[in-house]
């Protein structure tokens, strides 16, 4: 197993780097493994993603919100009722903990964040706010974080 790799939760989909073949404790709900490789995230292994998209998120990866990224998509997300503002088609991050989900994208020269909110709640979404890099938006992420 590459020392980039990342496991996903079965129970609370907490994305965290692993770094050998064994049985994980999840850091966040504290699910005992066994985990399966289906829940391994190699982002290297994704070549249908241009490599350009996952510059920002391959810059950043020691931010600590970075192990909440989820996915690269347009902007529609099926699962999630309280994605309703993003701008679609469009590229857009999504970072995911349990049941909140957090969106990124880039707005000209700037990032629009739509901080963390219940993945069930289309009703009581945070504002969308504005930062002047990816970094910032993580950072803005960091200090919002619901449950941690």
């Amino acid at each position: 197993m590459a020392s980039d790799d990342w496991i996903e939760c079965p129970q609370c989909r907490y994305r965290f780097t692993v770094r050998d073949d064994r049985d994980w404790t999840c850091p966040s709900c504290e699910f005992s493994g066994p985990f399966t490789d289906t829940g391994l995230v190699d982002l290297r292994a994704q070549p249908e993603i241009p490599a350009d998209w996952l510059a920002p998120i391959h810059r950043n990866e020691n931010h600590p919100v970075r192990r909440y990224f989820f996915s690269i998509g347009n902007g529609l997300w099926e699962d999630d009722r309280s994605a309703r503002d993003l701008p679609a088609p469009h590229l857009v991050y999504r970072f995911q903990r349990a049941d909140q989900t957090a969106y990124i994208w880039a707005d000209g020269g700037t990032w629009q964040v739509r901080p963390w909110c219940s993945i069930h709640n289309s009703a009581n979404q945070p504002p969308i706010r504005r930062a002047v890099s990816f970094e910032a938006a993580l950072d803005i992420l960091a200090a919002g974080q619901i449950d941690g």
